[in-house]
């Protein structure tokens, strides 16, 4: 079985405790996972070898993992990764039933998936291929949001795009104009993980109000009664808190975990619990 381990073989059972544990299935047997702070959805799920999963985390990406037929990882597995801004809220799943899962991504926008696992948003344009397989970019493309902005880390396969340094960024506004960039104007690297440099709205639109002056930039810093305050980082004991705008909006530690996830392990840690209950 090709399993990739970037994801457990790091996670310490100290940070899992700091976060919710929520699992379950829906619909045509559909499973989802609130843990290791984040969520994990199995979408599009069409038999052993062809499947996509959708990781959303505290720092606002969303990856987009498919699997498909082949030999190896690196010519049967994919990830696409997003980010929607401006945070405003905290992630969460907002309602689960026979019929479908609602979730709600940090930026405010609601993802819905329907009994199959097929997602689709009310907030934004998104694309989804009907295909899982080497050729369509793990096949779910959001081409704007509504309320702020999308930046597409790109595609790669066998890995995820976030630590490829001189990967293209595009990012797009609520118009669809567009700017792009490389990956590591947003990141930075330490020990082979991607961070985002500029975590908060308001360092990231102070960043692109210079990198890309010809974007609308206005939902970064409209003020919205919705909008959660900027959290900083936890003090550490004998440390005052962060006051960087950069600084990580959730607990730093949770920022710096390995970003790709491959669920196999997890969803038959997932069937393990659920056939305890």
């Amino acid at each position: 079985m090709k399993v990739l381990l970037f994801f457990l073989a790091t996670t310490s059972m100290a940070f899992a405790q700091n976060c919710p544990e929520q699992i379950g299935k829906y619909g045509n047997g559909i499973q989802y996972q609130d843990m290791f702070c984040r969520i994990m959805v199995g979408a599009d799920r069409k038999d052993s070898q062809s499947y996509r999963n959708l990781t959303f985390t505290d720092s606002g990406a969303i990856q987009v993992f498919s699997n498909f037929p082949g030999t190896t990882n690196s010519n049967s597995t994919g990830a696409r990764v997003f980010y929607l801004f401006p945070k405003r809220t905290k992630k969460e799943i907002a309602n689960t039933s026979e019929s479908g899962l609602s979730l709600i991504h940090s930026s405010g926008a609601t993802f819905n998936f329907d009994k199959t696992g097929r997602v689709s948003s009310p907030d934004m344009s998104i694309k989804v291929a009907s295909d899982i397989n080497s050729q369509n970019k793990s096949g779910i493309e959001i081409e704007s949001y509504s309320k702020g902005i999308v930046i597409d880390i790109g595609y790669r396969m066998g890995s995820t795009p976030l630590t490829k340094k001189d990967g293209v960024v595009t990012v797009s506004d609520k118009n669809k104009k567009k700017c792009t960039m490389i990956n590591s104007d947003l990141h930075r690297f330490v020990g082979g993980e991607a961070e985002l440099i500029y975590k908060t709205n308001e360092a990231l639109h102070g960043f692109l109000s210079k990198k890309c002056p010809g974007l609308d930039l206005s939902d970064l810093i409209k003020p919205m009664a919705q909008d959660l305050k900027v959290v900083k980082a936890p003090a550490q004991l004998g440390q005052a808190p962060s006051k960087d705008l950069s600084g990580a909006e959730n607990d730093s530690k949770r920022e710096r975990k390995p970003q790709v996830d491959e669920l196999e392990s997890l969803i038959k840690n997932l069937d393990s619990k659920s056939s305890q209950k």
